[in-house]
């Protein structure tokens, strides 16, 4: 990899880290938590749901500020936590991982076609992850 990609790689790493700490550190609610690391993320719920994000997979990302979520198919359904296959008439079946409380989203398509949707601690700090998140996959 060259220096410059590298250099930005690192880079993008410590900003997420950097948002991961301060979500947990002000957040109030922790059904969601990130971890990042080069090649791409694990989105790990507290039920022990996890999604993997890997950077060159996904064919394009969005952020949602409401969604419908549909009907869950196998997984978690509570009051601080959605996470699991879930299917929806928009996205069919799809991976969700996601603080129940928090009404904004990250609908991430992979190259595949498979979907992944998740958010974090507020809509905040789901929105700057998706701004990571999209120059990650850049």
């Amino acid at each position: 990899m060259k220096r410059s990609k590298r250099n930005a790689v690192v880079s993008l790493i410590l900003w997420i880290a950097l948002v991961v700490l301060l979500a947990q550190a002000f957040g109030k609610n922790r059904a969601v938590s990130i971890q990042s690391a080069e090649e791409g993320m694990t989105v790990s719920t507290s039920s022990g749901f996890t999604i993997s994000v890997i950077w060159k997979e996904i064919a394009a990302a969005e952020v949602k500020e409401s969604l419908s979520l549909g009907t869950l198919v196998d997984g978690t359904d509570t009051e601080n936590e959605k996470s699991g296959l879930w299917y929806s008439e928009e996205y069919g079946e799809y991976e969700l991982a996601a603080n129940a409380k928090v009404n904004c989203f990250i609908v991430c398509t992979k190259k595949d076609g498979q979907v992944l949707i998740f958010n974090y601690e507020s809509a905040s700090s789901t929105r700057e992850l998706y701004e990571a998140l999209i120059k990650a996959i850049q």
